[in-house]
């Protein structure tokens, strides 16, 4: 009896495992067909991207030669490494089924192929960073010829309408978005695969490596928007000649009255990794008031809301939202007090001044 009790338990747990596993084996095969289908989605855009608009762009020398290539030099190689990859990922799912290995065809043709001189940097890496910092720059620079005489905007109008109406932008922005759905892919794959299943080991691989490329992009991009930044503040900002430093990003930005004297004024906060700016705002101008080093900043210090009357002055005095950040300047302690229009954006200023990273992406 207690052998026919147990072999019930048996049966009753195969039973309950068996229609988990089959509906893994189901997703898994979901999801290559998804993988296919998007990567086919992809390349077919890019293919376009490439015919009837960069390859007629660059033969008419609308752009000047610099320009074109600062906007579009990234477009072919890329189009030619996904290309490849799609041959070999069709191959692979031709006959696709629970068992198939598609970490390691992820591996081996995003991450292991790499070039002579490229400290070991994939091919991959390689080319989607490349073109992402062009991307970065490619719509100021296309801006330039769109507000001068020229034949860009008809060009462009010629396109859209071959495109059935899809602008170069939603072309250009593809290949940013690709990487994050390959993560998203990867990881459902992943999820969906038992670890006993040859392709586990793999995936997992190739999750680490595609999320660490989707970091190593970010960081680009940013490094990119920030330039951008940085060059476009300076010929606005007057008193302060010494913005445009190496590893200086941007982290943050807004209004914030600051107490002087017993006084206070309006200004225009720039925080970037290394420097707090703080500027007097204009219409799109700004004058340097002061900086203050972020490594130099000891505390930021909640303040309590006050109201009250200067009897010497005979003005009102008040602080509502306000903070502290104590700081050290040519070997002594100094304090500015801030204050915030409301207190979740007061929050938020003194959460960043105390761990800068929070603020990084």
């Amino acid at each position: 009896r207690r052998m026919a009790v147990e072999k019930r338990k048996r049966n009753s747990i195969i039973i309950k495992l068996k229609p988990n596993k089959f509906r893994d084996e189901l997703n898994r095969v979901r999801i290559m067909d998804e993988l296919l289908v998007t990567e086919r989605t992809f390349v077919r855009h890019m293919r376009t991207l490439y015919t009837v608009w960069v390859k007629p762009l660059k033969r008419m020398a609308i752009l000047s030669p610099e320009d074109f290539d600062a906007c579009f030099a990234a477009v072919g190689p890329l189009f030619k490494l996904n290309s490849t990859f799609l041959t070999h990922l069709e191959v692979v799912l031709a006959h696709r089924s629970h068992d198939t290995s598609v970490g390691e065809l992820m591996m081996c043709e995003l991450f292991a192929k790499k070039e002579k001189g490229s400290d070991g940097e994939s091919v991959f890496l390689r080319t989607y960073r490349d073109y992402i910092n062009r991307y970065n720059t490619s719509s100021q620079t296309l801006a330039k010829y769109l507000t001068a005489e020229g034949g860009l905007r008809a060009f462009i109008d010629d396109c859209e309408a071959q495109c059935k109406g899809m602008s170069l932008n939603s072309f250009l922005i593809t290949p940013v978005q690709r990487v994050p759905r390959y993560i998203l892919l990867l990881k459902e794959l992943k999820e969906h695969t038992a670890p006993y299943h040859e392709d586990y080991s793999t995936l997992s691989e190739a999750v680490e490596l595609v999320t660490l490329v989707a970091k190593i992009l970010n960081e680009a991009k940013r490094a990119v928007d920030t330039r951008s930044k940085l060059v476009s503040l300076q010929g606005k900002l007057k008193g302060y000649s010494n913005l445009l430093q190496e590893n200086r990003f941007h982290l943050k930005e807004g209004s914030l009255m600051v107490e002087s004297n017993k006084r206070s004024h309006f200004s225009y906060v720039f925080f970037f990794s290394d420097v707090l700016l703080v500027t007097r705002k204009k219409k799109n101008r700004y004058k340097f008031d002061r900086e203050i080093a972020v490594a130099s900043i000891k505390k930021v210090v909640d303040l309590p809301d006050q109201s009250g009357t200067s009897t010497a002055r005979k003005t009102s005095s008040f602080r509502v939202n306000a903070f502290a950040v104590e700081f050290e300047a040519d070997g002594r302690g100094e304090c500015v007090v801030f204050m915030a229009d409301s207190p979740v954006l007061k929050d938020a200023w003194m959460r960043g001044l105390r761990d800068p990273s929070s603020l990084i992406d």
